[in-house]
């Protein structure tokens, strides 16, 4: 992942406190993923993912959540040595994300450059390899 995420160390922001919590837990955890991707824990980084994606379906959001865990799932497949597998959920994610702008950003702190990671992606799915890690860089704050 590119940078970090600032946050308000610990201080409560004016306002509906519950809701600004909510996000921030999101953000976290939407980085957490990527993180946890770049480790080697695919599986852990599709869980994170996928508890984000259960309260974003049907939105761009959760368009690119499904993605990504999509692209985890094709991760944790290689690793066990299933790469046909691997290669049929890289091909589903690139579906997922056909429709999907070229940049999207999540909860308005991070940016995914939709584009260059399914070209990325599309790359790998040619290739021999492991899976690319999937990236993304916090917005300014």
């Amino acid at each position: 992942m590119k940078g970090q995420i600032k946050t308000t160390g610990g201080q409560k922001p004016a306002g509906d406190d519950s809701a600004i919590s909510a996000q921030a837990l999101a953000i976290e955890g939407f980085c957490l993923g990527f993180e946890l991707f770049e480790a080697g824990r695919e599986w852990d980084a599709h869980e994170v993912w996928e508890a984000l994606w259960k309260e974003r379906r049907g939105t761009e959001a959760g368009q690119l959540l499904r993605g990504l865990i999509q692209w985890a799932a094709a991760g944790v497949k290689w690793r066990l040595g299933r790469k046909s597998g691997a290669r049929s959920l890289a091909h589903k994610a690139l579906e997922t994300w056909s429709a999907l702008p070229d940049e999207l950003d999540f909860e308005g702190a991070v940016r995914v450059d939709v584009a260059d990671e399914r070209a990325r992606l599309a790359e790998w799915h040619k290739q021999a390899g492991a899976p690319p890690v999937p990236r993304c860089s916090p917005l300014s704050v």
